[in-house]
């Protein structure tokens, strides 16, 4: 609707008409295009958003993770407002706390 707005107001579409080219025949010629662009927004839409949201948030989900852990040092206090942590120490891998104490102000 656009672009066909855009002819007429750039005096384009009588030029298009004065060499033949009907209204309806240039419709008929930019359907495939329509319906190509339609089917590939759709897809997008349907599948390529949920996709990108999951995979956005395994990532941070992953990137907290990771960043928290990196904190955490085996055997010392690390401090968060009225709370003291005391970490005896990491299962191997990194990913799980072995032996931990919370003690409030």
């Amino acid at each position: 609707m656009l672009v066909f707005g855009r002819l007429y107001v750039d005096q384009e579409m009588a030029v298009i008409n004065a060499s033949g080219v009907s209204r309806g025949k240039l419709a008929r010629l930019m359907t495939p295009l329509i319906l190509a662009l339609f089917v590939g927004e759709a897809a997008l839409s349907v599948v390529g958003k949920p996709w990108g949201v999951r995979s956005s948030e395994a990532v941070w989900q992953q990137q907290a993770l990771t960043s928290a852990f990196d904190l955490i040092r085996p055997n010392e206090f690390i401090s968060s407002g009225n709370y003291h942590l005391y970490v005896g120490s990491l299962s191997d891998d990194k990913k799980k706390i072995a032996r931990c104490d919370i003690n409030p102000i």
